[in-house]
């Protein structure tokens, strides 16, 4: 994996260390670590500014397809074809609790507030976990083919999903 400095267009750092394709990217955000998910099943945390491999967190028995940051950083979650949704420790490097989805997971996204974990799987399913209790709120139907994509609004109060079907939608998590 490769780190760019976005004003001079300049490699800045390498990452090694994935034995499979790097499924996903993402940075803290304070920025200080970075997680990157791999085919290779497993999760890498990096130090920002060395890019030095602080651990790796392994579980998944299938590939990762997606990893998200907590607002505060302390956790990352992680899904996989495995149909597992798994929510990691940042600063122990260990696994806090694995939800199954029932089916392949593709992607993930923390709200803004951290208290929602939005998942979205091969079967077109978004289900919405309780980061509070570690329970599952909700199960919403409303695609065709594979959720791809997730994202919540900066203020929370919405959420978009991007499926295989060329579809977005456009949600109230409230609701």
């Amino acid at each position: 994996m490769t780190v760019w400095d976005v004003a001079t267009q300049q490699k800045v750092g390498t990452l090694t260390g994935h034995t499979g394709s790097v499924s996903s990217v993402v940075f803290s955000a304070d920025g200080s670590r970075m997680a990157t998910g791999s085919w290779d099943g497993t999760i890498k945390l990096w130090d920002a500014e060395s890019y030095a491999l602080i651990g790796t967190l392994t579980g998944h028995t299938d590939q990762v397809n997606n990893v998200a940051f907590a607002p505060n950083g302390k956790h990352l979650a992680s899904v996989s074809a495995d149909q597992s949704v798994r929510l990691w420790n940042t600063h122990a490097l260990e696994q806090t609790i694995a939800f199954n989805q029932g089916a392949p997971v593709w992607c993930c996204q923390f709200a803004p507030d951290g208290d929602i974990l939005a998942t979205g799987g091969i079967n077109g399913a978004i289900k919405l976990w309780c980061m509070s209790t570690l329970k599952e709120l909700s199960t919403i139907y409303g695609h065709q083919k594979p959720v791809l994509a997730l994202d919540f609004s900066p203020n929370g109060s919405y959420m978009a999903s991007g499926a295989r079907d060329g579809s977005i939608t456009v949600w109230s998590p409230a609701e």
